[in-house]
């Protein structure tokens, strides 16, 4: 079915009417989202606190979250982007995180997802999109590439967690 920027979505052995366009994410998207994270990247965490976590996302206006949904608007993948604000460069958008369900991946959704994500930083003003992707998401990075993006430079992600 065709997505924003012209992009196909079809599913593994379905007809692409059995997808739905993008949508919105809704507060009813928690669990989905969280197995979504859990399926595609390997990510933990809890249902629960993916559902506070979305919550507190779709009440920030800043942040951009989108969800490809199939026929009976069950989420299938989604991308969620907010502002790169820097001194050093011009206004950017960063997307915090693209996935897509694996029985979906290489149907177009993550495309579809992500070209309705450089819509939405284009009508913002931003003058393009920045995102990382761990070193090991070889697949990934061959999308990204074949999407036109560029790898910048080669750098380590650091974090510092606060005792909570």
């Amino acid at each position: 079915m065709p997505q924003p920027g012209g992009a196909q979505v079809t599913p593994k052995g379905s007809p692409a009417a059995a997808l739905a366009a993008l949508r919105e994410a809704r507060p009813g998207d928690a669990l989905r989202l969280w197995e979504i994270d859990r399926d595609a990247l390997g990510y933990d965490g809890t249902p629960e606190a993916t559902a506070a976590r979305l919550a507190a996302v779709l009440a920030n206006p800043s942040h951009f979250l989108r969800v490809a949904a199939d026929a009976d608007g069950r989420a299938i993948g989604y991308v969620h982007a907010c502002a790169y604000d820097a001194l050093f460069y011009g206004p950017l958008k960063y997307v915090i995180a693209l996935a897509v369900d694996p029985a979906f991946q290489g149907r177009g959704v993550g495309r579809a997802l992500l070209t309705a994500c450089e819509d939405w930083a284009r009508a913002e003003g931003a003058i393009g999109v920045r995102l990382t992707s761990g070193s090991d998401r070889t697949k990934a990075h061959a999308f990204y590439s074949r999407l036109g993006y560029l790898v910048r430079k080669d750098q380590k992600s650091l974090w510092k967690l606060f005792a909570q």
